[in-house]
């Protein structure tokens, strides 16, 4: 491979993972769709399902660790576990209403969750991958003659497409340049 097209190569794959690098900080900030119930549970091998997360300040405050959910909005659990599905808060609307009807103690009482809308979080992730590209475009800018250093800032790149998350909720053409990333990641693993 000639000296030109192993630059022009490079350059092309990394500007092709520092825009998937973009797509992940900037789905960072875009308002999470769905909403939060500020709780968790496990469903056991008895086909109960127990509360094993209760969010500080959350909509779910009411409930406690431990507690067993019977049914939800007057679906019982065990006569159908799907109504699990249906409070999948990840598809609700912020404000979204439910009732809860939970075993506490041997007592039952019935519990109504308004849910929120989903909070942004920093991914510590993003700095890491963002290591890794500056990492790889100071090597390639620096030895682009050195076939070697040319290979190290290729795998530290492609390392950029396999790291963080899929962004989500990006316009189309994002999510085609960080799927092009991440499958170019899995392409080109790094070997060593």
């Amino acid at each position: 491979m000639s000296k030109r097209v192993r630059i022009l190569l490079g350059g092309i794959l990394l500007a092709l993972m520092s825009a998937n690098f973009g797509a992940n900080v900037y789905s960072t900030f875009l308002p999470p769709k769905g909403s939060d119930d500020g709780l968790r549970g496990d469903m056991n091998s008895k086909g109960e399902f127990h509360i094993t997360v209760v969010t500080p300040n959350g909509p779910a405050t009411a409930l406690q660790v431990g507690d067993e959910v019977i049914a939800i909005n007057g679906v019982k659990i065990k006569e159908d576990p799907k109504i699990l599905n249906t409070v999948d808060t990840s598809r609700l609307p912020p404000g979204t209403g439910f009732t809860m009807t939970i075993r506490r103690a041997g007592e039952l009482r019935d519990v109504v969750i308004l849910t929120v809308p989903r909070q942004v979080q920093f991914n510590p992730v993003v700095l890491i991958i963002a290591t890794f590209l500056l990492a790889a475009w100071i090597v390639f800018l620096l030895r682009p003659d050195d076939k070697q250093a040319w290979l190290l800032a290729l795998m530290l790149g492609t390392l950029t497409g396999l790291m963080g998350r899929s962004p989500s909720d990006l316009p189309s053409w994002l999510s085609l340049i960080a799927g092009a990333a991440r499958a170019l990641g899995l392409l080109f693993p790094p070997a060593g």
